[in-house]
């Protein structure tokens, strides 16, 4: 269910210790764990469907890399609106 959905709270509690890395380790070593460039095809196909206010994404797949995905395009969404 987590993998489907990794917004839900028990986020917190089965993968707490990405929790208290680094932001940008943690972005290194999500890259490094899927090099075959699956994490930028995901994050890419999100920000196209966003950008063409898509309410569905097609070929969604429920696994892992939902999670470290759902985590780096938190981090990417503060950084954009983190105003000086």
């Amino acid at each position: 269910l987590l993998k489907h959905y990794p917004w839900l709270p028990s986020l917190q509690i089965y993968y707490s210790d990405i929790a208290s890395k680094d932001p940008t380790v943690f972005i290194e070593e999500a890259f490094l764990k899927y090099p075959d460039g699956e994490l930028e095809q995901r994050i890419s196909k999100i920000f196209k469907a966003a950008f063409n206010n898509l309410e569905e994404i097609k070929d969604y797949k429920a696994d892992e890399l939902n999670i470290y995905l759902y985590l780096i395009v938190k981090i990417l969404l503060f950084v954009l609106n983190n105003k000086p």
